[in-house]
């Protein structure tokens, strides 16, 4: 009994050190940076086609390459159940290739459900 109380103790504390988090240490990194971004929907006659816009992309085109991949991919999960992603102007495109206006990574493509 007493082993079981120690036990439920210990977990009800290691559950309240995680409430003092912040935004920050819930965004995952990408090339050692955290990336702030958001993917939404395009087209009002389909839900299938997105864009993605990854603020900073100066700190690392490599991280925010792979930021905006993870969007995208939250994105399809959360609104289509899938991780299918084809993309229009994609996070593997050449250097020369990728979108970026005002400091800002602008990936697009579509899901594919």
């Amino acid at each position: 009994m007493r082993a079981t109380s120690v036990l439920v103790l210990g977990g009800i504390l290691a559950g309240l050190a995680g409430c003092g988090s912040t935004i920050d240490d819930r965004v995952p990194r990408f090339d050692g940076y955290q990336f702030r971004g958001k993917a939404k929907g395009t087209d009002k006659n389909s839900l299938a086609p997105f864009e993605v816009v990854v603020r900073d992309a100066g700190k690392s085109v490599e991280g925010a390459r792979e930021a905006g991949r993870y969007q995208g991919t939250t994105y399809c999960i959360h609104n289509f159940g899938t991780s299918e992603i084809i993309w229009t102007n994609g996070p593997d495109a050449p250097d020369g290739a990728l979108r970026i206006s005002d400091g800002n990574l602008i990936l697009t493509g579509r899901c594919d459900p």
